[in-house]
């Protein structure tokens, strides 16, 4: 696991990122542009086959999950995370061997602890949440460490353009002030800067109709435009 404090700074196009990334973007980018965090998460069996999938939906209300009948998820709550989400979705299958959790930011406690006892074996995350992340409860909490889930990452390529996305959503440098902004501005200046440059312009607003790859590229470019 990466430590606090380092840096990651290289972008991975969309159409190389293997399919669940894609498809965690997917899901970002509709939480997105429904003015939510843009975060996703899919559960996946050991061979990769998908076996659910939930994004964040702290801005939305709660209904029945179309593609899962009858299978609700959390809308419109401070417990509507991407994680959660996909857990519920999850229902009560519990395959063999445990299934993989791939997120795209850092699960926090209440997701930590729903992994657990959800029954994932392994979790999977490409950037790190540097104010509630908790993957470290995975060796400092007894009833994690000793059967799981065990945690990975974050993942070269992935972690910065995730970093600015949060931030450009979620950053915005006239009304995020204090401890909070300044933990991310500290451990990722230039995604800080130019997260909240976003929020400010709006400018991955009116990208955000084209598509996730066109969100996807327009942070790589904005990025690769601002180098310190």
């Amino acid at each position: 696991m990466q430590q606090p404090g380092t840096a990651r700074t290289t972008f991975t196009p969309f159409d190389e990122l293997p399919e669940v990334w894609r498809k965690c973007l997917e899901l970002a980018w509709e939480s997105f542009i429904r003015d939510s965090l843009p975060i996703g998460a899919v559960i996946t069996d050991a061979e990769g086959q998908v076996l659910a999938w939930g994004r964040n939906r702290l801005a939305e209300g709660s209904e029945q999950a179309p593609h899962v009948p009858g299978t609700p998820y959390i809308g419109g709550s401070p417990l509507a995370h991407a994680e959660v989400n996909a857990l519920l979705q999850m229902g009560f299958q519990r395959p063999q061997p445990r299934p993989i959790l791939y997120t795209t930011t850092e699960p926090c406690p209440l997701c930590m602890g729903a992994s657990r006892m959800s029954g994932v074996g392994h979790v999977v995350y490409a950037s790190r949440d540097v104010w509630a992340g908790a993957a470290i409860m995975a060796d400092s909490v007894p009833y994690i460490r000793e059967q799981g889930p065990s945690v990975e990452g974050p993942l070269h390529g992935l972690e910065e353009p995730l970093t600015t996305w949060l931030l450009a959503a979620y950053g915005d440098p006239d009304r995020r002030t204090g401890a909070f902004i300044e933990k991310w501005r500290s451990d990722f200046p230039r995604a800080a800067a130019v997260g909240q440059r976003l929020n400010r312009s709006r400018a991955l607003r009116e990208v955000a109709e084209e598509g996730v790859a066109a969100v996807w590229a327009a942070l790589g470019e904005e990025l690769a435009a601002h180098p310190h």
